[in-house]
């Protein structure tokens, strides 16, 4: 569930809304997280019962399950050679 147009505006910095795209959503019936993180190599999000990794998309990173998540959604984010723990 990518919207090309969208995540090119938003990483131009020109998106109108981008909180529309990114973030926690439902989408027909389906729990969807979108974090825009130019400079990460990997990031996990905290489900009710694990970590789950996001898949990385470029300078996206996406995860979508059946399940809903816990708010405010808890992220491990990876630079590299540390990691932060952050909430969205």
């Amino acid at each position: 569930m990518r919207d090309n147009h969208a995540e090119a505006l938003i990483a131009a910095a020109k998106h109108h809304d981008p909180f529309s795209y990114l973030g926690l959503h439902c989408v027909q019936g389906i729990t969807l997280f979108r974090a825009f993180l130019p400079y990460a190599t990997a990031a996990s999000i905290k489900t009710h019962h694990d970590w789950q990794p996001l898949l990385k998309e470029g300078d996206f990173f996406i995860w979508q399950g059946e399940q809903a998540l816990p708010t405010p959604v808890l992220l491990n984010i990876d630079y590299g050679d540390s990691s932060v723990e952050a909430y969205d």
